[in-house]
């Protein structure tokens, strides 16, 4: 199967994640969207979620679902940005304490891949498990990672619920020189009845902010300086 995305084909040649890519190829135009949203300023109908040491966490519902945005601004280059996400994300939970494991199941392309990851407690909620299509373009000038769940028989990591994602995605844009600016979308359906929906709607908000905060401290500490 080949998926062709802004300027780039991806051939697939692993059935069994076929679909999951096909899934994440349009819920990244989707993406893509709400970032042009951002993009034209058009800010009016997001809510104030989260805030933490002047960044804040806004909320909106999309076609997507209930989506959270966080922007951040950091001093790292935008090419050191993009390879350490994408190559290391694994080393995640090194620095960022909310991620409590991740794990690549297979790389499909060099655009394309399968993340399994669980996310630390949060207050009264059990670890969240999630399993992703990572798929990620260069579009003018920006970097553009977008991933989406999909149906699997990958087994949870112990102790940990599997939820959904609808949408994760960053899109990192350069501000000249040793900085960029991060756009974090996060959009997850969490499978928890025990807890009222705006506290679940809190609980979300306050993970997309500490994650973004955490990847500015991460970031800053190892390539601020070069």
């Amino acid at each position: 199967m080949q998926i062709s995305l802004h300027g780039h084909t991806d051939t697939i040649n692993d059935p069994k994640y076929e679909a999951a890519v096909k899934h994440t190829a349009e819920v990244f135009e989707e993406a893509l969207k709400i970032f042009g949203d951002i993009s034209h300023g058009n800010h009016g109908d997001w809510k104030v979620k989260d805030e933490k040491d002047g960044h804040k966490c806004f909320k909106k519902r999309y076609n997507l679902g209930k989506v959270y945005w966080v922007p951040v601004e950091t001093n790292v280059s935008i090419e050191d940005a993009f390879l350490d996400h994408w190559d290391k994300i694994e080393r995640t939970p090194e620095w960022n304490k909310n991620t409590a494991a991740v794990e690549k199941v297979a790389t499909l392309t060099d655009h394309v891949d399968i993340i399994h990851y669980a996310t630390a407690p949060i207050s009264v909620m059990q670890g969240r498990d999630l399993v992703v299509c990572r798929m990620w373009r260069k579009i003018d000038n920006d970097y553009v990672i977008v991933a989406s769940g999909f149906e699997t028989d990958i087994k949870p990591f112990d102790k940990k619920t599997r939820a959904k994602a609808n949408v994760i995605a960053g899109r990192i844009r350069s501000l000249g020189g040793n900085k960029v600016h991060f756009d974090f979308l996060v959009s997850v359906e969490l499978n928890e009845k025990a807890i009222p929906e705006h506290v679940l709607s809190n609980h979300v908000a306050e993970l997309a902010l500490k994650d973004a905060l955490a990847g500015k401290v991460y970031y800053e500490a190892t390539y601020g300086k070069h």
